[in-house]
């Protein structure tokens, strides 16, 4: 049995089966949190939707962190599930977005999650960030710390994790609040609907997860941050080791019935040392395993599938092409290219392994760049020590 005084100053106990004041809810904890509090689950399943708001009112921090209150026992798992379609509800919801009607957002927001399982049945996500698409001057932002967790949906269009809102005009795309962070040593699956991680105005570091998906396993929509961006984000602890762009090193890729990872939109990135395996898709659709760029052509069957695919992102009359940097990845058993390249990316490859890729039929190639107006030649594109 627990009480107020038995946990120190910035932590709120988590204990279903305690007598109050202490918390018997998740969501009562976070409701009560202040800035840099620590919120401390016991072991156990918790049947709540949790959604974490800042402190009251437009204010400049708040930092909030959620852990075990034992790492050595098994994991909380927090799961929720409802019957409506929205890719952004989830378990376990993260918001700090001016247009929503709260009134609790602010400028500096951060989100720890350490050792959790979080299950997301029917039709929602495990996790998801909200913001909205009106914050041209990126005066709001939000960082996400994910480690150590495992993260399951079913049947949620947008994903297990959904990071930002899609949005179907390039505007929306450029004019979302910055979201950035790390996901280290996670497991993410999506089991009948949906990526497993989609990511929209995301840039961080990926590495040491898991990743599998009915569709994509991780898709990236407009991930980069040109000059200016905020300052802070060069003296962050972790660091981020490339903080305009996103690092994925160290993953596996796995599984995954479309793509195994998708740069879309303007996105930039160094892809390193990474394992694709057994990205395959059943009936005559084909799964990609290592995707830069956007789709060719509206007829594209991604395209048909989902027009928001298409989208060519411009700033001030200029187009954003993805700006990718892959080496070091092992690409085995693909049905369809195990890298594909956009005919408008600029994409620097050298020392991949593709090997068993292309399987589905003989006009699959291990490597393939593609395009409707593809003669050859791409100004941006250099490749070498590749072995296919």
């Amino acid at each position: 049995m627990c009480s107020a005084t038995e946990a120190f100053a910035g932590t709120k106990l988590v204990d279903p089966n305690c007598t109050p004041p202490c918390y018997q809810t998740i969501q009562s904890a976070v409701d009560a949190a202040a800035h840099q509090d620590t919120i401390l689950a016991v072991s156990g399943t918790y049947n709540e939707h949790v959604t974490v708001h800042p402190a009251n009112g437009d204010t400049n921090q708040f930092y909030i962190s959620f852990m075990p209150d034992d790492l050595t026992a098994d994991p909380p798992q927090t799961q929720w599930s409802q019957g409506g379609q929205n890719e952004n509800l989830a378990a376990f919801e993260i918001h700090n977005d001016p247009t929503d009607g709260s009134g609790r957002y602010c400028h500096d927001m951060r989100l720890t999650l350490k050792a959790f399982e979080i299950i997301g049945g029917n039709r929602v996500a495990a996790l998801s960030v909200w913001n909205g698409v009106t914050d041209a001057d990126r005066e709001y932002t939000t960082g996400i710390l994910i480690k150590d967790n495992y993260l399951e949906s079913e049947k949620n269009v947008g994903g297990a994790a959904v990071i930002g809102m899609r949005s179907a005009q390039s505007s929306g795309l450029v004019n979302q609040s910055i979201k950035w962070g790390h996901f280290l040593n996670s497991e993410v699956v999506s089991t009948t609907q949906g990526d497993a991680v989609t990511c929209w105005h995301f840039v961080g570091t990926a590495r040491n997860n898991r990743v599998q998906s009915n569709l994509e396993g991780w898709h990236l929509g407009y991930g980069r941050l040109d000059d200016p961006y905020p300052a802070f984000l060069d003296s962050l602890e972790p660091p981020l080791e490339t903080p305009s762009e996103s690092l994925f090193e160290h993953n596996l890729f796995y599984c995954n019935a479309s793509l195994g990872l998708h740069f879309v939109h303007g996105s930039k990135g160094i892809v390193q040392n990474n394992i694709f395996s057994r990205n395959q898709a059943d009936g005559p659709t084909v799964s990609h395993a290592l995707y830069l760029g956007e789709p060719p052509t509206p007829t594209d069957p991604l395209c048909v599938a989902d027009s928001t695919e298409c989208i060519t992102v411009v700033v001030n009359g200029d187009t954003i092409l993805i700006d990718v940097v892959a080496h070091n990845n092992v690409i085995d058993i693909a049905d369809g290219n195990g890298l594909r390249v956009h005919e408008y990316c600029i994409a620097t490859l050298y020392a991949n392994t593709i090997t068993r890729s292309g399987n589905q039929s003989g006009s699959q190639a291990a490597f393939e760049i593609v395009g409707a107006n593809y003669q050859g030649a791409n100004p941006w594109f250099s490749s070498d020590y590749e072995l296919l």
